[in-house]
């Protein structure tokens, strides 16, 4: 598959968010479901300060995907950005090794971490015409 994979519709929520978008290579095009991918735009050609030898074209990250449905000769992709959250957890906190003997005495700590969900998140201003590549795992 040397032709590059694109975005080519976009399929935003109620919100205006893009979570999920197509690309127009599917399964002739050796695309299968759970396929990972990075979204890039293209932007301006960069180049060295001392050399002035061109560096190539800035790749713009707008997100990370998988393939949800893969098609003859296209896909649907699906953002796996996701907002870091911290789980729930009890950590217990003792002085020298003497946890029995100082919780007796009521002197362990227990701190608790709140439990969050893990958001998805959509992808970053992503636009039809941007690149999908493909991750090797």
């Amino acid at each position: 598959m040397s032709e590059l994979i694109k975005i080519i519709e976009l399929l935003n929520d109620e919100d205006g968010r893009c979570f999920k978008a197509i690309i127009n290579k599917g399964l002739n095009d050796s695309i299968k479901n759970g396929d990972k991918f990075l979204v890039v735009g293209i932007g301006r050609e960069l180049f060295d300060p001392d050399t002035k030898e061109s560096l190539g074209k800035l790749e713009i990250v707008k997100g990370k995907a998988i393939v949800l449905h893969a098609q003859e000769k296209m896909a649907t992709i699906e953002s796996i950005n996701y907002k870091k959250e911290f789980p729930i957890k009890t950590v217990e906190e003792t002085m020298g090794g003497v946890s029995l003997i100082l919780s007796h005495m009521g002197r362990t700590k227990k701190t608790t971490y709140e439990e969050k969900e893990k958001i998805l998140l959509p992808f970053e201003k992503i636009e039809i015409g941007d690149i999908a590549k493909k991750l090797e795992e």
